[in-house]
C-alpha cells in the first residue's frame, strides 16, 4: 500500500499539507477495458411486445440494429423464463430481418410451434410504409429460430391469427389476409378495402369485425366496425357495419363466444372512453349489451379477456372489468401506472399474471385476485439515455424519460453489476409524471433528488408542472424512503450537496441560486437565495464557492458564505460557448471552444485559462466530461458517424497547463462517473463498467489545508483514480477508516464538530 507520511490532526490546527511524489512516471498508453455491464443480456430498444406461452415469455423490440450481413433493420425477440413469474429470466434472444429501417410498432403471438411477429410504422408516418410478418419457429421454445417473412403496406396495431391465416388491419389500406400454411414462405392471399381506418380486427365464424374511426371533419371522427364476410378469404368483403358516433375511435375488439367487446380511446370531455359488450347472436347485426364509461384523456394500448375479466392496459394504467353479467360490465380495479404505448401487443394474461411492456419493460402483475392486481416484477429490455449516480458502492440510475423509473444496482464487485432494487415511482408528488431528474446525489445514507412533476389529476388532466427536491433514505439502497420534499421552485436546472446544505438552480421568479438547510432531512429550510442574470446548469460547491454554468455562456463564480447575502465575485468567459465542467482541486475543467480548457479557481475573483486540449468542431460533437485525480475523460461523438463509434478520450492531467493524450476507447456513452479504478458509462439503455489501467503513472498525491465555510471544514486532495481518504483519532494506536464517499473523489465535507483526527491519502 502506498501512503502519504504527512497527516493533519484536527481542524482546529489548520496547518497546510506538503506535496508528495511517489517517483514521476513515464506516460505510456492508458487503457479502459469493459469488465461488467447490465443489464447482462441483449438489450432492446422500443419494446413493446409481448406474449406467453408458459413458461415462457416473448418480448419483441425494433430500434437502431442493423443487421450488417443481411443489410437490414431487425426485430429482436428476447425469450424469458416466467416460471417463477415475479423474477423473470433471460434465457435467448432471436434477431429476425425486418427490411425495415427507424422505429416501429411490435406486435406479436405465439400459436402451435410458431411465434408471428408483426412490425410495422405508428400512423404518425401513414399506412403507406412497409409492413413486416416474421414468422419464428418455437420447436425448440426456449430459442425460436427465424424460418421466414413478408412484408405488405399498412399498420401494425394488431392481429388476428386463425388456423393459417393471418389477419391484420393496416389503416387505409384496408385488412391484409396473410397465409402461413407454410411458415417459411408467407404471402400476402388477400385484401379487403376499408371504410376507413382499420386498427383493430376480432374474428368469429365467417366473419371479421374490424375497429377503427370515420374521420367527419378537420380534427374530428367518431368510431366505426366494419363486418367482413371472410367465408372465401380469397374474396373478403364488407357486408355491414354500425358507427358509434358518441366515440371517436374504436381501438381494440374481441370475439367471445356470443358476445362482441369494443374499446374506445377517451379525447376530453366531449369524447370520453368507453367499453362496450355486444350481442352477436345476430352477426350482422351486433345489439347493446351493456357499457362503462371511461376516463376522458385515455388512450387504449391493449386488452385481454380470461374467463369474466378483462384486462385493459392504457396510457394511464392497467384496469380490470368484471363481466359476468354482460349487461352490466363493472370496473373492478385500476393501477396507474403512466407511460403505457399506442399499438403492439403489449399485454398477455395467463390468468394468474398479467404481463404488460408500458414502456421499454415488462411488468409482471399478480392477478389471481383481479379485484386486487399486485405488481411482483419487471424486466427491464433497457433504460432510455439512463441517468447515473454513484454512491456507497451501488449506482443509481434513472430513466431519462418523462417518468420516473429507478433501478439501483450493487457494483461493489464492478465486474458483475448486480439489481437489488427497481422502483418504478418514489411516492410523494414525484409518483407520476415525473420529468428528469436534473439532480440526484447521494451522500451517507441520504439521496438528493431534484426534478419537476407533472401530475395527472383524477379528472385526466396534468397539473401545473411543480419542482421538487426531494429527500430520501437509502441506508437500504434497494428500498430508497421518502424522508421529506420541498417546492421552492417552479422550474430547476440542478444541484449539488455540501455538507448539510443542498445548492439549487432553477426559475423561481428568475433565475436563482437558492440554498436549502437539510440538517434534518425530514424537515429542508430554505436560507436564502440570490437572482442570476440568465438561466443557469448545475452548481458545484467548493469551498467557500459555487460554481455554475450561465446558459452557454459562462463559468460563474458566487460566494455562499452568508446564503442570504450570496454575490458572484468572477467570472470566466471563454469565445465561443461552454458545454460542461467540473472542479476538481484549484482548476476547472471546461468543454468549451470545442476543446478541454483548463482554469486556475486559486482566486475565485479572477479564474483564468491555464491549459488547454482542442478537438476540430468540424468532426467532434463533445459530450460529457470527468474528472479523477490527474485524468480526464472526455466522451465525444464523431460527427456524421453511427453512435455506437461514440469515444472516450484519455488525457492525463498531471500538468493542467498541458493535457496530453494517453488513451482511447471507442463504444456508446451519455455519461460518465469514476468509483475507484473502474468507469462507469451509461449508453442508449444501460451501463457499462470500464476497467481503466495506466502503467507508470503516480499520482501526485496532495492534500489541501481544510477550509472552514459555516458549521463545516471542507477537505481538498489531488491523485489519481483509487485515491481514498481516511482518518484515525490517533497515531498512538491508528484504526485507519475509510472517510465515508470520498473513494474517487477530491473533496470531502466533515461537521467541525467531530473529534480530532488524523487524515491520509492512500492508494490501495
Amino acid at each position: 500500500m502506498k501512503s502519504t507520511s504527512q497527516f493533519l490532526k484536527g481542524f482546529a490546527a489548520l496547518c497546510g499539507a506538503t506535496t508528495l511524489l511517489f517517483g514521476a512516471w513515464a506516460q505510456n498508453q492508458a487503457t479502459l477495458t469493459p469488465i461488467g455491464q447490465w443489464p447482462e443480456y441483449p438489450r432492446l430498444y422500443g419494446a413493446v411486445g409481448v406474449t406467453v406461452a408458459s413458461p415462457y415469455a416473448y418480448v419483441a423490440g425494433v430500434g437502431d440494429r442493423w443487421d450488417t450481413e443481411r443489410n437490414t433493420n431487425v426485430v429482436r425477440v428476447l425469450t424469458l423464463d416466467v416460471s417463477v413469474p415475479n423474477q423473470p429470466r433471460y434465457l435467448h434472444h432471436c434477431d429476425a430481418p425486418v427490411g425495415l429501417a427507424g422505429w416501429y410498432y411490435t406486435a406479436l403471438q405465439a400459436r402451435g410451434s410458431y411465434l408471428y411477429v408483426l412490425v410495422g410504422p405508428p400512423d404518425t408516418m401513414g399506412d403507406t410504409q412497409p409492413v413486416t410478418l416474421a414468422v419464428l419457429d418455437l420447436s425448440s421454445p426456449a430459442e425460436p429460430r427465424f424460418v421466414g417473412s413478408c412484408q405488405f403496406t399498412g399498420l401494425a396495431w394488431d392481429m388476428e391469427i386463425v388456423g393459417s391465416l393471418v389477419f391484420v388491419p393496416a389503416g387505409r389500406s384496408g385488412l391484409r389476409i396473410v397465409d402461413v400454411n407454410d411458415p417459411a414462405h408467407p404471402f400476402l392471399k388477400a385484401t379487403c378495402p376499408p371504410t376507413w381506418w382499420y386498427r383493430c380486427v376480432a374474428v368469429a365464424g365467417h366473419y371479421a369485425y374490424a375497429g377503427g374511426d370515420v374521420v367527419i371533419g378537420p380534427g374530428l371522427s367518431h368510431g366505426r366496425v366494419d363486418i367482413i364476410d371472410i367465408s372465401d378469404p380469397v374474396h373478403p368483403a364488407v357486408v355491414g357495419g354500425f358507427d358509434r358516433e358518441e366515440h371517436p375511435r374504436v381501438t381494440a375488439l374481441h370475439a367471445e363466444g356470443p358476445a362482441l367487446h369494443l374499446f374506445y380511446d377517451g379525447e376530453g370531455w366531449d369524447f370520453p372512453g368507453a367499453y362496450q359488450v355486444l350481442d352477436r347472436s345476430d352477426p350482422l347485426n351486433p345489439a347493446l349489451l351493456g357499457s362503462c364509461e371511461l376516463p376522458s384523456y385515455e388512450c387504449v394500448a391493449a386488452t385481454r379477456i380470461v374467463g369474466n375479466v378483462v384486462y385493459e392496459a392504457t396510457t394511464s394504467g392497467l384496469r380490470t372489468f368484471d363481466v359476468s353479467d354482460l349487461h352490466n360490465p363493472r370496473v373492478l380495479s385500476f393501477a396507474r401506472m403512466e407511460g403505457g404505448n399506442r399499438g403492439g401487443s403489449v399485454l398477455d394474461v395467463t390468468g394468474q399474471q398479467a404481463y404488460w411492456t408500458p414502456g421499454d419493460d415488462l411488468k409482471v402483475f399478480d392477478v389471481r385476485d383481479p379485484a386486487t392486481p399486485v405488481h411482483i416484477g419487471v424486466f427491464d429490455t433497457g433504460f432510455e439515455q439512463p441517468r447515473m449516480c454513484l454512491g456507497g458502492g451501488f449506482a443509481y440510475l434513472f430513466d431519462g424519460d418523462y417518468d420516473l423509473r429507478l433501478r439501483v444496482l450493487d457494483v461493489r464487485d464492478p465486474r458483475a453489476p448486480k439489481l437489488v432494487g427497481a422502483k418504478d415511482q418514489l411516492g410523494g408528488l414525484l409518483a407520476s409524471g415525473f420529468s428528469g431528474p436534473s439532480g440526484f446525489e447521494v451522500v451517507g445514507s441520504r439521496a438528493y433528488l431534484l426534478g419537476s412533476s407533472n401530475r395527472r389529476l383524477d379528472d385526466g388532466h396534468w397539473a401545473d408542472m411543480q419542482s421538487i427536491l426531494q429527500i430520501l433514505d437509502v441506508s437500504d439502497p434497494a428500498q430508497p424512503r421518502e424522508l421529506s420534499f420541498l417546492e421552492p421552485f417552479t422550474d430547476n436546472d440542478g444541484m449539488d450537496v455540501a455538507g448539510n446544505r443542498a445548492y439549487v438552480t432553477g426559475l423561481n421568479n428568475g433565475s436563482r441560486l437558492t440554498v436549502v438547510d437539510v440538517t434534518d432531512p425530514g424537515v429542508p429550510v430554505e436560507l436564502g437565495s440570490v437572482s442570476l442574470p440568465d438561466s443557469a446548469g448545475a452548481p458545484q460547491v467548493v469551498g467557500d464557492y459555487a460554481y455554475y454554468q450561465l446558459s452557454d455562456t459562462d463559468l460563474v463564480a458566487v460566494d455562499i458564505r452568508n446564503p442570504s447575502q450570496m454575490v458572484e465575485v468572477g467570472r470566466y468567459h471563454p469565445t465561443n460557448g461552454l458545454r460542461g465542467f467540473q472542479v476538481s482541486g484549484r482548476y476547472a475543467y471546461a468543454l468549451a471552444d470545442s476543446s478541454l480548457q483548463v482554469v486556475d479557481l486559486t482566486d475565485p475573483t479572477h479564474p483564468y485559462l491555464v491549459g488547454r486540449y482542442p478537438y476540430d468542431p468540424a468532426t467532434v460533437n463533445l459530450v460529457s466530461l470527468y474528472v479523477s485525480g490527474q485524468h480526464a475523460f472526455i466522451a465525444f461523438r464523431p460527427n456524421g458517424v453511427p453512435s455506437d463509434t461514440d469515444q472516450i478520450d484519455i488525457l492525463n492531467i498531471k500538468d493542467p497547463t498541458k493535457p496530453v493524450k494517453v488513451g482511447e476507447f471507442v463504444g456508446r456513452f451519455a455519461s460518465l462517473a469514476m468509483s475507484g479504478n473502474t468507469l462507469y458509462t451509461t449508453d442508449g439503455a444501460g451501463l457499462t463498467a470500464l476497467g481503466f489501467f495506466a502503467p507508470n503513472v503516480s499520482p501526485n498525491l496532495r492534500l489541501n489545508a481544510p477550509v472552514l465555510s459555516g458549521s463545516v471544514a471542507v477537505l481538498t486532495w489531488e491523485g489519481g483514480p483509487g485515491i481514498k481518504l481516511q482518518k484515525t483519532p490517533s497515531l498512538t494506536t491508528p484504526n485507519w477508516q475509510d472517510v465515508p464517499n470520498t473513494d474517487g473523489q477530491s473533496l470531502s465535507v466533515l461537521p467541525q464538530t467531530d473529534a480530532a483526527a488524523f487524515f491520509r491519502l492512500i492508494q490501495p
